[in-house]
């Protein structure tokens, strides 16, 4: 048996195939996201299949036979993913979850940090360095006034006139809370 403290948006990989990723705490609760091989068949109304698959969804990303359900567990409460496997949860609070997991020996498990967690990290961390190296020169110019040769767009509509009224940014109009 192992005993695993995680934070919000950890993991534990149990065998490099089930990953068991903490979405929310409470006092005494927890809710987590199971990835799991098609082939594991968990107790019925012990966790509920996700519905519509995410972004970073298994099986977005490899569709080779891999299901994610949703459960919310209590303290001391116990959940055998296999004949062999059981998880459960020693203690949970607001700031983090004692897992413990009991398995055979020889079954590797692995606690996963929030890097090691998000997928499209990587991706949208590049994108974003793409997009914030292209202006290299900032204008000159004060940054509530619009550019040079766009004029103002208030007041305009989509190219083919089925868009919502296009408004700069930041609005040039009065606040609200002026008298």
């Amino acid at each position: 048996m192992l005993v695993l403290s995680r934070k919000k948006c950890e993991a534990i990989l149990i065998d490099g195939l089930i990953r068991i990723e903490i979405v929310n705490m409470a006092k005494a609760t927890v809710q987590v996201r199971l990835m799991a091989p098609r082939s594991l068949q968990l107790p019925h109304g012990v966790a509920r299949k996700e519905t519509r698959d995410r972004q970073d969804s298994p099986a977005r990303i490899s569709p080779v036979a891999m299901d994610v359900f949703h459960m919310t567990l209590v303290n001391q409460q116990i959940v055998h993913l296999s004949e062999s496997v059981s998880l459960g949860v020693v203690d949970a609070d607001k700031s983090r979850v004692l897992f413990f997991v009991d398995a055979p020996v020889g079954t590797s498990v692995t606690a996963v940090d929030r890097e090691g967690l998000d997928r499209s990290n990587a991706s949208s961390n590049q994108i974003l360095l793409q997009f914030m190296s292209q202006g290299t020169e900032p204008p000159d110019e004060h940054p509530e006034k619009p550019a040079p040769g766009l004029g103002s767009r208030e007041g305009q509509t989509a190219s083919d006139g089925s868009g919502p009224d296009v408004l700069p940014f930041p609005s040039n109009q009065p606040d609200r809370h002026d008298p």
